[in-house]
């Protein structure tokens, strides 16, 4: 019985043995086929295992959407504040009094109405040329209106109406993306005018996008604190979507 009892333990530490053995053999080929690139003979092959083409290197990150199109609203910045209202300081009822009786009497008659500003509205273009870099175009819109008024009879005279529209190249580079957020920066150069009934000028500009944050997908909504042309902190919607094939 002893001798029974030997037997069987043997047999049993021999095939324990012999299945490590095997278990290293598969081990040893997977990994074998992993670092060559092996390349699968069937469509279980290709189901089951995960070629790798390289090893020590981060996959590269591909473009996700290659169109970029949006549309802004911003608050009054500095910039905007001091090249839109400025026309109107010239004329301002404490600064502009003219010398004339004749001027003095017609300047006096005239009641200024209320101001009412439009600040500001901006649409962009940009094209992805890389997944952390995206170069196109920006537009701004900004006016103020105001109607001067006979202060005797209160029949309106005539209206100052001022508008600034900038056109720039943009460029905006993104430090942080996943799946539904992306931050990002962006800085643009070009040209702004300055429209108005007594003249107007044309003025190299600038707009900057300090922190840029988006949230969504094809369809998502952005905020910006920058400075320049768009104002100082704009909201807005975009749109993302791919070329056609």
């Amino acid at each position: 019985m002893r001798h029974l009892y030997k037997y069987i333990m043997a047999a049993l530490f021999a095939l324990v043995v012999d299945m490590a053995t095997a278990q290293e053999v598969v081990s040893d080929e997977l990994i074998r086929d992993r670092v060559t690139s092996y390349t699968p003979t069937s469509d279980n092959d290709v189901n089951n295992l995960t070629t790798v083409n390289y090893i020590g290197h981060k996959a590269e990150e591909s473009v996700r959407w290659t169109n970029d199109i949006r549309i802004g609203y911003g608050a009054p910045g500095i910039f905007s504040l001091l090249i839109l209202d400025g026309s109107f300081f010239f004329y301002d009822d404490d600064m502009y009094i003219p010398e004339t009786l004749p001027y003095r009497v017609d300047y006096l008659r005239t009641n200024r109405g209320p101001m009412r500003r439009f600040m500001t509205l901006s649409a962009n273009y940009h094209r992805q040329i890389k997944p952390w870099f995206a170069l196109g175009c920006k537009s701004s819109f900004a006016g103020i209106w105001q109607s001067t008024f006979d202060s005797i009879s209160g029949v309106k005279r005539y209206s100052e109406n001022v508008y600034n529209v900038a056109a720039l190249v943009d460029a905006r580079f993104s430090w942080f993306r996943s799946d539904m957020v992306e931050m990002y920066s962006s800085v643009g150069l070009g040209l702004m005018a300055h429209i108005e009934k007594m003249g107007g000028a044309l003025w190299p500009m600038f707009d900057i996008a300090a922190i840029g944050l988006t949230v969504g997908r094809s369809f998502y909504g952005f905020l910006e604190i920058g400075a320049g042309c768009a104002g100082s902190a704009r909201i807005g919607f975009g749109f993302r979507f791919n070329d056609k094939k």
